[in-house]
């Protein structure tokens, strides 16, 4: 087991609030397509983190893309994904115009 303190992972309930801002502050189809898909899509960051020894980069990278390739929302998943990630970098205190260009790189 890692000696340093877990990092602060997303939790179901924040991933559906930044779903829901997303579609609230730029459009798109509210609602859930897939729950399974969703809680596998979170789950996988924490997996990272658990058997892959992921920094808070590869953590972060996990959310965009497993939450993204999920489909498990209606309408909005690149941008949750996207959003997620940003989130969960900043609770890790990786801040600025780096944590932006880093997300925005992984969808080039």
């Amino acid at each position: 087991m890692k000696s340093e303190p877990q990092p602060e992972f997303l939790t179901r309930e924040i991933t559906d609030v930044i779903h829901e801002d997303q579609i609230e502050t730029r459009g798109g189809l509210h609602g859930l397509r897939d729950e399974n898909a969703l809680e596998s899509a979170i789950a996988a960051a924490r997996n990272v983190y658990l058997y892959g020894g992921g920094d808070p980069y590869e953590i972060a990278a996990a959310y965009a893309y497993h939450i993204a390739e999920s489909q498990a929302y209606l309408d909005g998943n690149k941008r949750t994904g996207a959003q997620a990630a940003l989130i969960f970098m900043e609770g890790c205190g990786i801040d600025g115009p780096f944590r932006f260009g880093w997300v925005l790189s992984i969808h080039a």
